[in-house]
């Protein structure tokens, strides 16, 4: 399965944070077991996890994560329903 959003060009360094959040931010992430989207979504509203640059991070609600600090780590902040809420590095 290809990726209809080309999202390589935002990790290029230097990478600009605010520009990976507003690209980001309401797509709905396919993580690697899954291999489909809901129906309602188009492939241009889709970020797949094997497109996203390591190191990376995603955030489920209530999930714990550790305070390690990795500035390069790209965390994704996801909701039940796998729509990425926000984004951030540390």
């Amino acid at each position: 399965m290809s990726n209809c959003l080309d999202i390589s060009s935002l990790f290029t360094p230097p990478v600009n944070a605010k520009l990976v959040n507003n690209t980001l931010v309401g797509k709905y992430l396919v993580e690697t077991e899954f291999h489909s989207y809901p129906s309602n979504y188009t492939c241009a509203q889709v970020v797949y996890e094997y497109d996203l640059p390591d190191p990376y991070r995603i955030i489920h609600p209530r999930d714990g994560i550790t305070r390690d600090l990795m500035p390069s780590r790209l965390n994704l902040f996801v909701t039940d329903y796998s729509v990425i809420q926000n984004t951030g590095y540390f």
